[in-house]
């Protein structure tokens, strides 16, 4: 069934949109911007760094399409699995993800060059070796030390590193 909207719900439902599709979520503060139509408050930039979050994540079993997939700022990505990527242990898929997502945030930043010393770029996992590795810089699992040393060999990944924030969330 059609809803007509009048023009300023309309209008209103349009600029929603837009903000979901640039921000994994919204403030308790930015309520009253969306519901009266004002613009967003302005950021106060000395208060904090500048953040930027990052989401990866692998879904092997428990789903119809099995793939490697995350979000940065309002882009997402995807990469289905083939049978014999479902070979792998989940954590080497998750790993896989994060890498994958910090060489896309590099690509969709333009690079590290013009970045801010206090950058910080949240990159989080749900699978507690990635996490792990990431924060250390090492791996004891040989599969997980192997995709360590190939995810060295990615420049954009390395640059990466530096404003990398590495949290672990629960899945």
């Amino acid at each position: 069934e059609t809803v007509s909207c009048p023009n300023l719900a309309s209008l209103q439902l349009n600029r929603f949109k837009h903000r979901l599709s640039v921000q994994a979520g919204s403030s308790v503060e930015h309520i009253e911007a969306f519901v009266s139509g004002r613009p967003l408050p302005k950021v106060n930039h000395s208060l904090a760094p500048r953040r930027w979050a990052i989401f990866s994540d692998a879904a092997k079993e428990g789903t119809a399409r099995p793939g490697l997939g995350g979000w940065i700022c309002g882009y997402t990505w995807c990469v289905p699995l083939s049978e014999t990527d479902l070979q792998l242990h989940i954590t080497i898929l998750e790993g896989i993800a994060a890498v994958v997502n910090g060489v896309c945030a590099h690509k969709l930043l333009g690079g590290t060059d013009h970045l801010p010393a206090d950058t910080c770029i949240e990159a989080h996992v749900d699978a507690q070796a990635t996490a792990q590795i990431l924060i250390k810089g090492r791996a004891r699992a040989p599969a997980m030390a192997y995709l360590h040393r190939l995810a060295l060999e990615i420049p954009e990944f390395v640059r990466m590193l530096p404003f990398l924030l590495v949290l672990h969330v629960f899945g």
